[in-house]
């Protein structure tokens, strides 16, 4: 039985970060199955990258996702403002499970939101508990959980 079997009972859970089935955007996975890199374009032609890097000395990786276009040269982490949000954290939420499948000794993950540039006095960014509240909702037997601006999500 595969990992993500015995957390869902179902190979794949149903991803939904709102009642509306979201559509997702092609992946472009690495070009070896277990990389860390993958790639996806948004229907505006925004590119971004979502990688996963080790924490050292432990099985917890940090997902980190971003834009890759010219425009956003000065600001990989930009707002893009293009009303894709749902579409494009739905797939990053694809691009995890596909890491998950690939990597199941990896039981924990971590992630930070960037603040907007006028929110640097809250605590914890708009945009990590936007990517929390999609977290729980995918994934509801996993232990989901912010400490500062860092999200957090951990399978039992």
């Amino acid at each position: 039985m595969g990992f993500l079997k015995k957390i869902f009972g179902q190979s794949k859970p149903e991803l939904e970060i709102n009642p509306s089935n979201v559509q997702r955007f092609a992946i472009i996975p690495p070009s070896i199955p277990s990389g860390e890199v993958y790639f996806f374009t948004s229907a505006s032609g925004v590119e971004y990258e979502v990688r996963f890097g080790k924490i050292k000395d432990t099985l917890a990786r940090v997902v980190n996702f971003n834009v890759l276009n010219d425009e956003y040269a000065d600001d990989e982490y930009a707002e893009t403002n293009k009303g894709e949000i749902f579409k494009v954290v739905a797939t990053v939420l694809d691009i995890l499970i596909l890491y998950m499948e690939q990597h199941p000794l990896v039981r924990s993950y971590e992630f930070n939101g960037e603040f907007k540039d006028d929110g640097h006095e809250k605590t914890t960014s708009i945009r990590t508990r936007f990517f929390c509240r999609a977290l729980s909702r995918t994934f509801p037997g996993a232990k989901v959980w912010i400490e500062g601006n860092r999200g957090k999500i951990a399978f039992r």
